[in-house]
């Protein structure tokens, strides 16, 4: 499996790559109103975010996650530069009968409607190179693995931010112990313990 924040990338090596989220890895940002952390760090990096349909009908369930992502899509789209690779953010529907939708519909089976439609989005993307952002790695570890997929954590998105000047350490401390506190499943107790054991690796 590929953390890219365990793994050191050059930023031209992810300009013609795109992430696709599910849920979960959305609604640990939405929830807190920090998604912002998110585009301001793919568009560094030269990355559009994509939104499954599935996994928009998943964040329509929470009042909160459906009024904050409908903030943020408006300020999106009323942008005046707005460019491919600058952190946008676009909803996909997967087409019934494409090799994709086939996937998704032998995965639903087994999986979340939105976990089941990222990685079928990822798996047959046509058009770039593309990375899956997710938290639930009990489920989506096979499919990352066997497919040598790039993965996004929630966690892996904080260190990265910091270390890009994106946010401060003590906002990625405070945000890392609220998302612990609110039960979020995070890799180490604290902001600092996960950072002092990925420098040890």
């Amino acid at each position: 499996m590929i953390d890219l924040a365990e793994t050191e990338q050059k930023e031209e090596d992810t300009r013609q790559q795109i992430v696709i989220s599910d849920t979960d890895f959305l609604s640990s940002f939405l929830w807190r109103n920090q998604f912002g952390i998110v585009i301001k760090l793919f568009g560094k990096l030269g990355m559009d975010i994509i939104i499954p349909e599935a996994v928009m009908e998943e964040l329509n369930y929470s009042t909160r996650t459906r009024e904050r992502l409908a903030g943020v899509l408006y300020q999106l789209d009323h942008k005046k530069d707005k460019k491919h690779g600058r952190g946008e953010v676009y909803i996909q529907d997967i087409e019934p009968f494409s090799d994709a939708g086939m996937q998704y519909e032998e995965l639903k089976k087994t999986l979340g409607k939105g976990e089941a439609a990222a990685i079928s989005m990822v798996l047959h993307s046509e058009e770039k190179v593309a990375c899956l952002a997710s938290n639930n790695l009990r489920d989506v570890r096979k499919y990352v693995e066997d497919n040598q997929i790039t993965l996004w954590t929630t966690a892996g998105v904080l260190e990265k931010a910091e270390l890009l000047g994106i946010v401060t350490h003590d906002t990625a401390v405070k945000l890392w112990d609220k998302m612990y506190e609110d039960g979020l499943s995070l890799p180490e107790c604290t902001y600092e313990e996960y950072v002092r054991k990925k420098k040890a690796v």
